[in-house]
């Protein structure tokens, strides 16, 4: 979805209808890094927990540009 600054309402009010209908949603994001340290960078032997934390921590440590 490409949203302006002209289209910004009609987009924000179609957004929120959507994700009302919803039992999931997911987002795309674009992120000014990934990882804090090489230890946080998950790998193949990661838990599903473990790999859900690091992600975790990323996302909480780095913005999001787009």
């Amino acid at each position: 979805m490409d949203v302006t600054k002209q289209s910004f309402q009609r987009a924000q009010h179609e957004f929120k209808d959507s994700i009302l209908q919803c039992d999931f949603v997911a987002m795309d994001m674009e992120m000014t890094g990934l990882y804090e340290s090489k230890q946080l960078t998950p790998n193949r032997y990661d838990t599903k927990d473990e790999r859900y934390e690091k992600l975790k921590r990323g996302v909480e440590a780095y913005g999001v540009v787009q």
